[in-house]
């Protein structure tokens, strides 16, 4: 990009279309030394006044469709953008070079920010085929119901998934499995972090899934663990 701007600059400087600035400055290395240069790229709009009725957009695009006013733009996204390039000089300061504007719209890839978030009813039609990515996100996790935890062994639980209370959510599960040709959902979830569960403990997590080999392996990003002593002197209690 620097390069471009060298050459541009080197037209400008030929054509004189910094008139104050050619009549200081005697070679195009010296313009281009003091030619104020974006150490990082910021891009710049036009804004009108803050209590003018006027405003003005910058439309947000993403596969093709126009999403302005349907989504905010987060940190760390990833877009594609159209720009320009002016050049300009100021009277005041003796300052001159380059800002980029904006062309057109941006194009959205990815947002930044916390993943997606799937909860009940739990579909899965906005995933893309073969891929557990949704549109705008890289990734997303998926807000389980209450589940009673069968079986321990280390960090990995095994839920029940033939409770009644729970039926909506595992059959979910398992069409997300079979929409991806894994093999089915056996009820376990790897806990990350501190936090450990025991038998017959309930758990309510965020887990996230990841593709490994011919199934969908499930970590928590968030949980919480109601403990069965916990839970049994509260009855006792009441």
């Amino acid at each position: 990009m620097l390069e471009q701007l060298k050459q541009a600059s080197q037209l400008a400087w030929e054509q004189k279309l910094l008139p104050m600035v050619s009549k200081h400055l005697d070679t195009f290395d010296e313009f281009w030394r003091l030619c104020n240069k974006p150490p990082m790229l910021s891009l710049e709009a036009h804004a009108y006044s803050r209590r003018g009725k006027k405003k003005e957009y910058l439309n947000l695009f993403h596969r093709g469709e126009e999403i302005t006013g349907h989504v905010l733009l987060q940190e760390e996204a990833r877009v594609k953008v159209s720009m320009k390039w002016s050049l300009s000089e100021s009277e005041e300061s003796g300052s001159f070079g380059w800002r980029a504007h904006f062309s057109s719209g941006i194009d959205i890839c990815t947002f930044g920010g916390q993943p997606f978030v799937i909860r009940k009813p739990w579909s899965w039609e906005d995933l893309k085929v073969n891929q557990l990515v949704v549109p705008l996100h890289d990734s997303f996790v998926v807000k389980t119901p209450a589940l009673c935890v069968a079986q321990v062994q280390g960090a990995v639980v095994r839920v029940e998934i033939e409770n009644e209370k729970t039926k909506l959510f595992v059959e979910a599960v398992q069409a997300l499995h079979q929409c991806m040709g894994k093999i089915a959902w056996d009820g376990c979830i790897c806990i990350i972090g501190a936090k450990r569960a025991r038998l017959d403990d309930v758990i309510v997590a965020s887990i996230v899934p990841k593709l490994e080999g011919d199934t969908i392996a499930w970590y928590t990003q968030k949980i919480y663990i109601s403990n069965n002593e916990t839970r049994s002197a509260k009855r006792q209690c009441r």
